[in-house]
Formats: C-alpha cells, structure tokens, sequence
C-alpha cells in the first residue's frame, strides 16, 4: 500500500465474528471478519479493513491538512480500497466493491492511481475533487 512506515503498529489483532458484518477499531488496532463470509471472501475482507486502520494512522490528518471534512474523508478511506484490486490482483479470489455511491469517485482513483503509480499523489487528485465535487456517502455515515 506504498506505507512508509507501519506507525510503531507491531501487531494488528484479527477477529472471526459470529455477526454478518465486519468492522475495526484503528485506535486499538483489531479488525473483525464475519464467520459467515468463509475463507476466501474474508481474505479481502480482512485486507479491506486493514487498509482502513493504516489510512486512519497515516492519512487521515493528511487528509484533514489538505482542508477535507471528516466524513469526506470517510468517503476517501473507503473509495481508495479500490486499490486493494490492482495491488493483491494475484492473491484475491473476489474484488473490492465499495459502496454504489462510491462507483465515481473510486472508478477516478483507479484512473489516477493507474497513470501516477503514487499513492500520496493519487490522494492528493481525490483530496482536491472531494473538496469540488459533493460526492454521496452512503444514507447512515453522518
């Protein structure tokens, strides 16, 4: 995920939960996966939610510098997941959808991720358009 550095994060903790869905806690650096979705779709899943624990230790406040809102910013963290697609090509089974509201925004980070091949920049293309463009979070983000 072009990370220089893990932030002192030495061990990410994984949970197999018996709910539907998943989730994570960036503050206390867990993540959990539903026993439900079986092994090759938690996989991504995992890797998904581990991606938002770095975004949140490393870009958030890059974000927040570059004068977006917080729930933009949420709108940003699940919109570059898409990356996870060209990244671990190889070694997923299923692609990362994201959220329909999303389809846009992320369709452009893969664009611009494909021809700048920079993480940092690519943030900064989607900082910039977050801040011109309304993009549509999902009804319950606030």
């Amino acid at each position: 995920m072009q990370l220089e550095s893990y932030y002192n994060i030495e061990e990410l903790t994984g949970y197999l939960s018996t709910r539907h869905g998943s989730g994570y806690k960036h503050e206390e650096n867990w993540f959990a996966v539903s026993a439900h979705k079986g092994t090759l779709g938690n996989s991504l899943t995992a890797m998904h939610e581990m991606m938002h624990i770095f975004f949140h230790k490393q870009w958030w406040q890059f974000c927040k510098d570059q004068g977006v809102e917080d729930k933009n910013i949420w709108d940003i963290k699940e919109a570059v997941t898409v990356l996870l697609n060209l990244w671990f090509k190889y070694q997923i089974v299923d692609i990362d959808m994201g959220y329909p509201e999303h389809a846009q925004f992320r369709k452009n980070i893969k664009e611009w991720f494909l021809e700048i091949k920079d993480f940092k920049t690519t943030l900064t293309k989607a900082c910039e358009y977050i801040n011109t463009h309304k993009t549509e979070s999902p009804p319950w983000v606030k």
